[in-house]
C-alpha cells in the first residue's frame, strides 16, 4: 500500500529528486504554496537544484471564504495602507512570498508568481474606501460560485454595475473595486492589474502598475 513519507522538510527535497532522476533533463516544475507557514515546512532551497522553476501560488490570500471579512485583493503584489495584520495577514502578499523564497536561496529566475483570472467578492459592505479593507455580511453573488467571478463575467461591460448587488466589494486581479467603470478596464486605487479588449471576448492581457 501507499505510505507516508515522515521525514518532514527533507520528504519534498526527495520527490523533486525523484522526479529529476526519473524525467532527466525533461521539465519538472512544481505548484507551492506561498504562505509563510507553507514555505517554511520544506526545504525548498535545496529542492530548486531539481525543478525547472516554482509555480508559486500568489493567489487567494483573502477572500469570502472568510465571510465577515476583512474585505481585501485576494492577490496583492505588495502591502496598502490598512492591510489586514492579524495571523501574520500582513505578509499575505506576493513580494513577502517572493522574498521568503529567495531567501531561501532560490535564484529569482526559478520563481514564477501567479495572479488568479477572476475576482472575489462580498456582500454586505459598508461603502467607506472603496470598500477595502471593511467587514462584510457574506459572499457576494457569484454566477458559478458565491464569492467569486469568472474575469470574462466581470469584463462584460454591464456586470456590476447595473445589476443590485451593491454594496460589494469585488476583488479583482490583485485589486479591490467597487464597480465597473469601463468597458475596457477596471480602474483601481493602487494598482491597473489586468485589461480586457474592448472587442467583447473574453482575453485578458497584462498591464502595468499606475
Amino acid at each position: 500500500g501507499l505510505q507516508c513519507d515522515t521525514s518532514g522538510p527533507q520528504a519534498y527535497v526527495n520527490l523533486m529528486a525523484a522526479l529529476r532522476a526519473r524525467f532527466g533533463s525533461e521539465l519538472v516544475t512544481s505548484a507551492v504554496g506561498a504562505g509563510s507557514a507553507t514555505i517554511n515546512a520544506s526545504d525548498y532551497g535545496t529542492a530548486s537544484q531539481y525543478v525547472n522553476w516554482f509555480n508559486v501560488m500568489s493567489y487567494d490570500f483573502f477572500g469570502a471564504f472568510n465571510a465577515t471579512g476583512p474585505t481585501a485583493p485576494h492577490s496583492p503584489l505588495y502591502t496598502w495602507p490598512g492591510m489586514p495584520t492579524a495571523n501574520g495577514q500582513d505578509k499575505f502578499t506576493t513580494d513577502s512570498a517572493i522574498q521568503l523564497f529567495k531567501s531561501k536561496g532560490i535564484p529569482a529566475k526559478k520563481l514564477l508568481i501567479g495572479l488568479g483570472f477572476y475576482g472575489r467578492g462580498w456582500t454586505g459592505v459598508p461603502n467607506i474606501n472603496g470598500g477595502l479593507n471593511q467587514s462584510a455580511s457574506g459572499a457576494a453573488h457569484g454566477t458559478y460560485e458565491n464569492g467569486i467571478e469568472d474575469y470574462k463575467v466581470l469584463a462584460q461591460a454591464q456586470a456590476w454595475r447595473q445589476e443590485p448587488r451593491t454594496p460589494t466589494a469585488a476583488a479583482t486581479g490583485g485589486v479591490t473595486t467597487h464597480q465597473r467603470l469601463s468597458p475596457e478596464k477596471w480602474v483601481t486605487r493602487k494598482i491597473r492589474a489586468w485589461a480586457a479588449h474592448s472587442s467583447g471576448n473574453s482575453q485578458a492581457i497584462p498591464v502595468m502598475a499606475s
